[in-house]
């Protein structure tokens, strides 16, 4: 099943959005700057992938795989280290997304 550029470019709008939000409310909550600048630099360039899906850029969807899956194991990371329920809960949903990029692989025509 082929996605349209434009339902790949909002789910990753909202998700990178959710990741910067969470990370700043992370930072006023427990003043971790550590949240802050993870959902930072995992977020923003998420948003440029999703600027670049719409344009039909192969690569846009290879870099937002591996920034997904990079997300999955920080976050299955910081659980083990405090077995809390949200990073688990973002672990779940970038799985969750990830499996969504990975099975629904046809990539958009373009370079």
């Amino acid at each position: 099943m082929y996605f349209k550029p434009l339902t790949l470019f909002w789910i990753t709008i909202v998700y990178s959005l959710l990741l910067i939000s969470l990370g700043i409310f992370g930072y006023y909550k427990t003043a971790s700057i550590a949240s802050l600048a993870s959902s930072l630099s995992f977020g923003i360039p998420l948003l440029g992938t999703a600027y670049f899906f719409l344009q039909r850029k192969k690569w846009a969807y290879r870099i937002t795989v591996f920034l997904i899956s990079s997300l999955c194991f920080v976050f299955l990371y910081r659980f083990t280290l405090s077995f809390k329920i949200l990073p688990l809960s973002m672990a779940l949903l970038s799985l969750l997304l990830l499996s969504f990029f990975i099975i629904k692989k046809k990539l958009p025509t373009g370079k």
